[in-house]
């Protein structure tokens, strides 16, 4: 029984408490990856369902909630929620199937869904018992050596590359069933990590190895510490006792191991993740985390992740699965760029007959009859791509601590590169550590601040040299190709014992997106990267008046783009969404400009209108409200005032316009007849004239006394005091 601790703040883990414990989504079956030292498989039976009367949704904004509950009628107080992020489940209330329900809500005409999924599982693994073939303990010493000495650290010579790194300073995060925190062989290389499972933070493992794949974990985190002595191991536990797990929880605790704290002002998370677990199902929630994870391809960031928006040059590792087929299994089947899928091998270099293998699979390393700490501080051997992932996993944190700065994709695209290449089948190479650690994975890495820049935008690229600049100095040479969108130096120098330079890249307005690929070239090789040069979006738009007086009174409204239009202008639609308010179809903003302005005109109304004028350009809108006044009393004047008794008084009426055709009608009223009265209860002004005036005969009175003289039209007055005295 491990020791409970008091739950880590992490963002959104309250939240999600619940389905934790339920884990009713899609499960990720363990049993799939690895065998029993007898080859005894702890397997699914293949049977494959979902949670009745639920469904899983990301919506495209959280106000969105009570409309597609009420439409599509799902209970509005969901079942849990992503942390802040609109992604929920949610109780199906009418009896409708799942698959019609999601069928449902992924043809929302209003397209407030981003994506809907059934809530997916799987049964449990079958059978139980014995999980690992159990060695002698640690306490015996026995053990540790044959660990250290085992056929897989030779196959992959481990010695050579340990000549060169040992991981020191990268951070690899496993995810699993829990770990034997305390046993000697991970001495030195566990951090705080968390238990997503029973929402504490004591990652240890839970069970006894009678229970499913007990020990899972604790064995996949003694390959990594074996191959990489030197790494550091963030252990968080996503999978039961039995070996099952969910999508969500794992999503979650994926967002976890990018960023613990929740800051990404703080660099605490990991460099790696290794995932020794798969379900055949392929779900946007995680594709969406992995991809902005790891994914450092151009233009291939997910917009909609639940993690925030930074990248975050994590290079996940995932076991491909044991059933000995091609058939996909996720998250290694991903096919995402800095995802590293991986097969596993025999002593004789061969994959394993249990191995699946296909195009999606890129290495493969020692998977069968691996020796590694298992609970409580003994060790065992088991086989299964379980054990192969975590041995890459180790490659990967020893070539990131001998190149820090090479991205992702490199990091993989040298670890095949530089492998054994296989006899025959999809796989392409196993992997030699050795060799990937001597031979350096070209002369440097080359990055840009951004792969989306708005045109004029500054870009900055950064070159980190894999060795410090020799005696002499060294150039690099640039070249764009596509210099009337972005242009760069001819080339840097840097200088002798330097590794890292930057540079500015200049790019320039557009019309369309325009993909522009950077080349950096030495005598030895050359790197390049893209960026997708942006035009200009409507940043604002703003009037100049909220309310204006029909109908002569205009206002002025400005476009403001986020940066200069292009050398054609750029071409804002306007519209209106009352008559009562004129605008033009549209107004252009000039080449080189940031803005533009127009005109609204108000019609001739009777009563107070609203519009709203709405700016678009390439799908982007704004939108302002506009309040139309009718013709109404500007002003209301009395003389003399005071005024002695009896006596006449002259009024001058002024409008807020000139009266149009057929003239305005204003009413006059005293609330004091019988001290001061207006000759006449209501006087026309003629068309195109703002003022009139009128007379108010007043009595003699024997005290002074106030009278309220009012002039009233278009739904509006102005009342002024006379004192008659």
């Amino acid at each position: 029984m491990k020791n409970r601790k008091s739950a880590k703040d992490f963002a959104g883990r309250a939240a999600l408490k619940h389905l934790r414990r339920a884990f009713g989504l899609l499960s990720l079956v363990l049993a799939l990856l690895c065998f029993g030292a007898a080859d005894r498989g702890v397997r699914a039976d293949g049977g494959e369902d979902f949670v009745a009367g639920e469904v899983v949704v990301k919506l495209k904004a959280a106000s969105d909630l009570p409309g597609v509950a009420s439409q599509y009628k799902l209970s509005p107080t969901p079942l849990d929620r992503f942390g802040s992020r609109p992604i929920y489940r949610l109780r199906i209330l009418d009896g409708m199937s799942v698959e019609q329900k999601v069928s449902q809500l992924q043809a929302d005409p209003q397209a407030r869904v981003i994506y809907a999924e059934p809530n997916y599982t799987m049964k449990p693994p079958e059978g139980g018992g014995i999980s690992w073939s159990e060695g002698i303990s640690w306490s015996e010493g026995g053990d540790a050596g044959t660990y250290a000495s085992q056929w897989a650290p030779g196959a992959i010579n481990l010695s050579v590359a340990h000549g060169v790194s040992k991981g020191a300073g990268v951070r690899v995060a496993i995810l699993d069933t829990g770990f034997n925190v305390t046993h000697p062989a991970l001495a030195g290389h566990m951090l705080p990590g968390y238990d997503f499972v029973d929402d504490d933070n004591d990652p240890s493992e839970v069970g006894n190895v009678q229970t499913g794949p007990y020990g899972h974990g604790t064995h996949v985190a003694g390959l990594v510490a074996l191959v990489a002595p030197e790494a550091k191991i963030i252990p968080i536990r996503v999978l039961t006792p039995n070996g099952l797990g969910n999508i969500w929880v794992l999503a979650e605790a994926l967002a976890y191991a990018i960023d613990p704290d929740g800051n990404p002002a703080t660099d605490d998370g990991a460099d790696i993740i290794n995932l020794s677990l798969a379900t055949p199902r392929k779900t946007k929630l995680l594709s969406s985390i992995l991809k902005r994870a790891c994914d450092d391809e151009p233009g291939t960031a997910a917009e909609d992740s639940p993690i925030n928006s930074s990248y975050h040059n994590v290079v996940v590792v995932a076991a491909s699965g044991n059933d000995g087929n091609t058939t996909p299994l996720y998250p290694a089947a991903e096919n995402i760029g800095g995802l590293l899928a991986v097969a596993a091998t025999d002593e004789n270099g061969d994959l394993t007959t249990f191995s699946t293998r296909g195009s999606w699979v890129q290495v493969a390393a020692p998977g069968e009859f691996i020796t590694s700490s298992v609970p409580v501080n003994k060790y065992g051997t088991w086989s299964g791509t379980s054990m192969a992932s975590p041995i890459a996993a180790g490659v990967v944190a020893l070539l990131r601590s001998k190149y820090p700065a090479l991205r992702p994709t490199k990091v993989i695209d040298h670890i095949v590169d530089t492998g054994k290449r296989l006899k025959d089948g999809p796989v392409r190479s196993r992997i030699d550590a050795g060799a990937a650690l001597t031979t350096p994975p070209g002369p440097f890495t080359f990055t840009l601040s951004t792969e989306n820049p708005v045109g004029t935008k500054p870009v900055v690229g950064t070159i980190t040299l894999n060795e410090p600049a020799p005696s002499g100095g060294m150039v690099v040479k640039l070249l764009s190709s596509n210099t009337a969108a972005a242009t760069v130096p001819v080339s840097i120098t840097f200088a002798a014992g330097t590794i890292t330079k930057s540079f500015n890249v200049s790019t320039r307005a557009v019309a369309t997106p325009t993909l522009v690929e950077i080349t950096a070239s030495d005598e030895d090789g050359s790197e390049d990267a893209e960026l997708t040069v942006q035009p200009p979006s409507l940043m604002s738009m703003t009037l100049a008046l909220a309310t204006i007086n029909s109908p002569c009174q205009t206002t002025t409204g400005r476009v403001t783009l986020n940066a200069p239009a292009p050398s054609t202008g750029a071409v804002v639609t306007l519209t209106s969404s009352n008559a009562a308010a004129k605008v033009p179809a549209s107004v252009k903003v000039a080449a080189g400009a940031t803005y533009a302005t127009f005109t609204v005109t108000p019609a001739l109304v009777s009563t107070k209108q609203t519009s709203t004028i709405t700016a678009t350009y390439r799908g982007v809108s704004e939108e302002r409200a506009l309040t139309i006044l009718p013709i109404r009393v500007y002003n209301l004047v009395l003389s003399p005032n005071p005024v002695t008794g009896p006596n006449t008084v002259t009024g001058t009426v002024t409008l807020t316009c000139a009266a149009p055709a057929g003239g305005v009608y204003v009413a006059l009223t005293s609330n004091y007849n019988a001290i001061a009265k207006p000759t006449a209860a209501t006087i026309k002004i003629p068309a195109g004239v703002k003022t009139g005036t009128f007379r108010v005969n007043t009595v003699d009175v024997s005290t002074a006394k106030n009278v309220s003289i009012t002039a009233a039209t278009g739904g509006a007055s102005k009342a002024v005091v006379l004192r008659v005295n």
